[in-house]
């Protein structure tokens, strides 16, 4: 009698897995898709920090979907510009971790490169901070 209780509740253990996985699946079909806003400004008071009155500038960007930072050379890269007002709005993108990198020759205050997780209720804002010339 034993025996046949626990095939039913190991059985009954499968389904309720093979139900979960069902399940993640199927929600990671329907995620939102996700954001990243990137803003590129002249740091005149070189702290690393967006502040009042300091002015956005034109950099370019790329970003790959990578585990780490910084990105290898096997991996996909895309290459943006930011606007006059130094921001760029990367929409649509699948959630995950991405590596958003500085691509120029200018002197900047914030890291070169910076690995962001986003999700589609989670949209990351990645600054960089360019020294004046």
């Amino acid at each position: 009698m034993l025996k046949k209780h626990t095939i039913v509740v190991v059985a009954l253990f499968a389904i309720l897995l093979l139900l979960a996985g069902y399940a993640q699946v199927l929600s990671a079909k329907h995620r939102n898709p996700a954001q990243v806003k990137v803003e590129a400004f002249y740091d005149d008071n070189k702290n690393g920090i967006f502040d009042d009155g300091e002015d956005g500038a034109q950099a370019k960007i790329v970003i790959s979907q990578n585990v780490t930072c910084i990105a290898s050379c096997t991996d996909t890269f895309l290459l943006i510009e930011t606007n006059a007002r130094g921001v760029a709005l990367i929409e649509g993108i699948q959630p995950g971790r991405y590596c958003i990198i500085f691509y120029g020759t200018q002197t900047i205050t914030t890291q070169l490169a910076r690995e962001v997780y986003v999700s589609g209720n989670m949209p990351a804002t990645v600054p960089f901070g360019i020294v004046r010339p």
